[in-house]
């Protein structure tokens, strides 16, 4: 069961809160001889699918499967706490569960909903890379940077959503009259097909996260910020 991907909390005391985790969750029992794998819709032989949330957790809650290399993840009904809390451990963000959702295999279910946290934070465009179909002449993505203090620009990724038509043409006509022969990134790791620009305009983009490569994870162009001196772009 997969959950459906939502911008705010749901309204209501109709949801349980979990934190969102990525992978694959099981139970693994250890024996002498082998290790026997149970997922969470079946406990004790027993399927648990026609089983509401509430029922199933409260079995899962029962397990008692605490140590010091596993643990159950706490639940919650104040979605608030949960989602504050989550953001200050620094993690992607929570599930919020109907108590009455049944378990329903491989579906993308409105009963479990994802909500992440959203991150805004203005970065300087040092290039960009053609689109494609009908933005094939026109810019496809923004390639972002920030200041590495040296006189060159720290590769944070690329933005490709978030622009109208509109906004289209007024950053090609700003990019134009910006055009750099070379790179002024620090990095040598960039798309093959980049044009580059000298890094003189700010940009603010939503995301998520960051990988593991300090790079933007899904990120959205917001907007231009014309009263930001590029040279004091830092990430907060």
């Amino acid at each position: 069961m997969l959950a459906s991907a939502a911008t705010e909390l749901p309204p209501g005391d109709d949801w349980s809160f979990e934190m969102k985790w990525d992978g694959v969750r099981a139970i693994a029992m250890v024996g002498p001889d082998a290790v026997e794998l149970r997922s969470r819709a079946g406990f004790d032989g027993h399927q648990l699918t026609e089983l509401v949330y509430a029922e199933r957790r409260a079995l899962l809650n029962r397990l008692g499967a605490r140590g010091d290399a596993w643990d159950t993840p706490p639940n919650g009904h104040d979605g608030s706490v949960a989602f504050s809390t989550n953001a200050q451990l620094g993690f992607e963000g929570v599930v919020a569960k109907r108590f009455d959702s049944r378990y329903e295999s491989g579906r993308r279910s409105k009963s479990w909903r994802k909500v992440k946290h959203q991150r805004r934070q203005e970065f300087v465009v040092g290039g960009w890379v053609p689109g494609q179909g009908g933005r094939a002449n026109r810019i496809g993505a923004l390639l972002l940077g920030e200041d590495n203090a040296d006189g060159a620009l720290r590769y944070v990724g690329k933005v490709g959503t978030g622009f109208n038509e509109a906004e289209l043409d007024r950053l090609g006509a700003e990019l134009a009259t910006r055009q750099s022969d070379t790179s002024l990134f620090s990095d040598r790791d960039l798309p093959r097909d980049a044009r580059f620009v000298h890094p003189e305009l700010v940009v603010e983009v939503r995301f998520t996260e960051s990988t593991t490569h300090d790079h933007l994870r899904h990120p959205a162009y917001l907007g231009r910020r014309d009263d930001t001196d590029p040279r004091e772009v830092r990430r907060e």
